[in-house]
């Protein structure tokens, strides 16, 4: 398995206001490898509700897949995709119901493979809804 590479966006903490507001995380990145890139690190009681990636075309043989990735399971986002052309995942499209496991702290992460990234550039859109601990 290749190294995670945390993109920026991942340092930043996602603000989430009173329990049950949605929050948004919008970043973007250029990616000239393969590899598993961390878009965000959600903490504990922090629920995706959604993801939407934005990809240029990667190359021939390159596929895409957004994973939710927690300590002691991992749940896939979006289907795995043909990246060979731009692409656009979308949660939403690949009928991903919310995970209700948030008692622990998640990655979202998007797995590339295959192809050959040169500086191509990816947008991604991110919601969370903070959910109550008590």
């Amino acid at each position: 398995m290749s190294e995670k590479i945390l993109l920026p966006s991942a340092k930043k903490a996602v603000y989430n206001g009173t329990h049950g507001n949605t929050s948004t995380l919008i970043g973007s990145a250029t990616l000239s490898s393969v590899g598993e890139f961390v878009l965000a690190k959600l903490d504990v009681g922090v629920q995706l509700t959604n993801a939407v990636i934005s990809l240029e075309a990667l190359g021939a043989g390159a596929f895409a897949q957004v994973l939710f990735v927690g300590e002691s399971k991992t749940e896939s986002v979006t289907a795995s995709a043909d990246a060979t052309d731009a692409l656009l995942l979308n949660s939403d499209e690949n009928d991903w119901f919310p995970t209700s496991l948030t008692q622990e702290k998640h990655e979202v992460i998007l797995k590339v493979w295959g192809g050959a990234p040169d500086s191509n550039s990816i947008k991604y859109r991110l919601q969370t809804v903070s959910e109550g601990n008590l």
